[in-house]
């Protein structure tokens, strides 16, 4: 954890190292102190893990809109058959 403070605006940065997929990744996430460091911390930790969950919901819509569009151009397929 890291504090950075420049004209009285503090700001804390954090490094999350997680397991993803069988690899170490390196999370990198920050937060404006307002009242409560603690609070701080954990915002910045959130920060460094949400950009993480994201992408992966991101890529796991992209798998079942994939997964839609094959069903749609199968059905399509097999009325053209008949």
């Amino acid at each position: 954890m890291l504090i950075n403070t420049s004209n009285d605006i503090s700001v804390v940065t954090v490094i999350v190292n997680a397991l993803l997929y069988g690899t170490e990744e390196v999370l990198v996430g920050s937060a404006l102190v307002k009242n409560d460091l603690n609070e701080t911390i954990a915002r910045a930790t959130l920060d460094a893990i949400n950009r993480v969950i994201q992408k992966i919901t991101y890529l796991k819509l992209n798998i079942l809109v994939k997964k839609a569009d094959l069903i749609y151009i199968l059905s399509l397929a097999e009325k053209c058959d008949r």
